[in-house]
């Protein structure tokens, strides 16, 4: 299958939000309201629990707008069917506290969250995905790429992204369950 992938835009927001607003997560339907917010904030989990889909999405769009929120969609004949949230490490205040602060780098990317329509999924979308902005992180200039899976034996809990898809691409295991990739010099 070909896929396209493009840089998320506010001229591409509206595929965006049909991704997360088209049936997606019917097995964790609390996820569908997230927008991708989720890592961007430090909120406590009892705020987080408190903001509703509205909110997300009005935060959501602010950040696409402002140019704080990056990532990349996937199309398939001009649908939009996948969707990676990647960007500056500095970006995801949500994980600093799991991280040591010697990977808090503005030259360092962090992959966090795919969301792949259901019907595209096991078609590699997640994999292309990662593809695409590992090349676009180290065309603009960034010396690693972070990555943080979890493994669950229900497949769309690994929203994060698989281990082995980021060990089949070079990214090594520098602390208990923080991959990186670095660029060669």
């Amino acid at each position: 299958m070909s896929f396209e992938i493009k840089a998320l835009h506010p001229s591409n927001q509206d595929d965006f939000f049909q991704l997360f607003e088209n049936d997606n997560f019917d097995h964790q339907r609390e996820w569908g309201s997230c927008y991708c917010r989720f890592y961007h904030t430090n909120c406590t989990m009892d705020e987080w629990k408190r903001r509703n889909a509205m909110f997300n999405r009005a935060d959501a769009v602010s950040a696409i707008l402002e140019g704080s929120m990056h990532g990349f969609l996937a199309y398939e004949n001009d649908e939009c069917v996948g969707w990676v949230n990647a960007s500056s490490i500095l970006n995801y205040p949500r994980i600093f506290e799991d991280i040591p602060k010697l990977y808090r780098d503005s030259q360092i990317a962090l992959v966090i969250c795919f969301v792949i329509e259901e019907r595209h999924r096991q078609q590699h979308v997640a994999s292309r995905l990662l593809d695409h902005a590992i090349h676009y992180f180290f065309e603009q200039g960034y010396h690693a790429i972070m990555a943080l899976p979890r493994e669950s034996s229900v497949p769309e809990h690994n929203y994060r992204g698989f281990t082995q898809m980021y060990l089949d691409r070079g990214f090594k295991e520098v602390e208990k369950g923080i991959y990186l990739l670095k660029k060669p010099l």
